[in-house]
């Protein structure tokens, strides 16, 4: 149902900015098109992406004890999104962060830190708190279970 309401808003808002922006393209100078209606385009545009794309994709992270990967999948297993892959041994854990709370709701995440820690891979939103912090402490530990026998076989 959440998914239908922000189809139909997104719809709705959509449309009626395409009437406002071709309405005011006369009565405005096209520096205030670009700073007043090009922030609400992108606003219903988000807002259309988390009906009609977010629902629609699945993650998978796999870790071994050589390398990690992560998939997002879009509607079927034949459609990679994003991939992103590396070395066990390169990796320093993972954090639940909360980057944002919508209407007093927390919008958690999974985040992977690796040797680099250049731009940490999130993953995992759409899950609870709880979840996330449950599939952190696994993952943890296995990561833990991996780095430590890879020192001890060298």
């Amino acid at each position: 149902s959440k998914v239908l309401l922000n189809g139909v808003f997104s719809a709705a808002w959509l449309s009626s900015m395409a009437r406002i922006t071709l309405a005011s393209t006369a009565a405005f100078s096209p520096a205030t098109m670009l700073f007043v209606v090009l922030p609400l385009w992108a606003g219903g545009g988000l807002v259309a992406k988390n009906a009609v794309y977010d629902p629609f994709v699945a993650g998978q992270f796999t870790l071994g004890q050589y390398e990690w990967t992560l998939e997002n999948k879009y509607i079927t297993d034949k459609l990679t999104v994003k991939k992103k892959a590396g070395s066990t041994d390169e990796l320093r854990g993972v954090n639940v962060e909360v980057p944002v709370v919508v209407n007093g709701v927390p919008q958690g995440e999974i985040r992977l830190y690796t040797a680099e820690n250049k731009d940490p891979t999130s993953f995992g939103t759409g899950l609870s708190i709880e979840e996330l912090e449950y599939l952190a402490e696994v993952i943890n530990i296995q990561i833990q279970k991996f780095t430590s026998e890879s020192i001890v076989d060298q």
